[in-house]
């Protein structure tokens, strides 16, 4: 074999492995292209990788990689804004009726499930607040998290169909008495232990 053939042939073998290597390094499912692994960890929480903006925008509920309820790009701004354990624990669990909001805001506000939803982050915040003395977010955080969720005009308008459903409504509020740590969807003493 010539010498100019022997090149011709290695390059085509450096440049078909080259392809091979580039096809097996992008995972795909259902033909999506996954994003990139996250390698940022707070408070010994592993955060999902920042989602593309165009595609996390283009759907009401956007990306949420790890299936916790919370859109990916809502929850690496909870971790990066709060830094308490306990606050970011409570913020995610703040954060995960806002889906439901979205996805379908009349029956959404019309559902006893949201009604208990609501009362469960209020009773967990005035344990928190009242019970445990920790100073948290209140009126900021709930800016903080419409301003994270209501990003695109459908959010937006899904958002007020959501709060017009609700209006005239009958919602109930907890008393001191009803603050209680098992209306907490973590584990209080455990996120205390972490912040110290």
């Amino acid at each position: 074999m010539s010498s100019i053939k022997k090149v011709i042939l290695g390059l085509f073998l450096v440049l078909f492995i080259t392809g091979c290597m580039d096809e097996t390094e992008d995972e795909t499912i259902n033909g999506n292209k996954l994003p990139p692994q996250s390698n940022e960890i707070i408070n010994g929480y592993k955060l999902p990788p920042e989602p593309d903006e165009t595609l996390n925008n283009s759907t009401l509920l956007g990306i949420d990689s790890n299936n916790n309820g919370v859109r990916d790009d809502v929850e690496r701004k909870i971790y990066f804004k709060y830094k308490k354990p306990v606050i970011q624990a409570y913020m995610m669990q703040s954060a995960k009726s806002y889906p439901k909001y979205l996805e379908n805001p009349t029956a959404s506000a019309k559902a006893q499930e949201t009604q208990d939803e609501m009362w469960n982050k209020s009773s967990c915040s005035g344990y928190l607040r009242r019970i445990k003395k920790i100073e948290m977010p209140r009126v900021e955080g709930v800016e903080f998290m419409e301003n994270a969720y209501m990003n695109t005009k459908d959010r937006i308008r899904a958002y007020i169909e959501f709060n017009e459903a609700s209006s005239g409504g009958s919602y109930s509020i907890p008393l001191r008495r009803d603050y209680k740590e098992e209306n907490c969807d973590f584990n209080v003493q455990e996120m205390l232990e972490l912040g110290k």
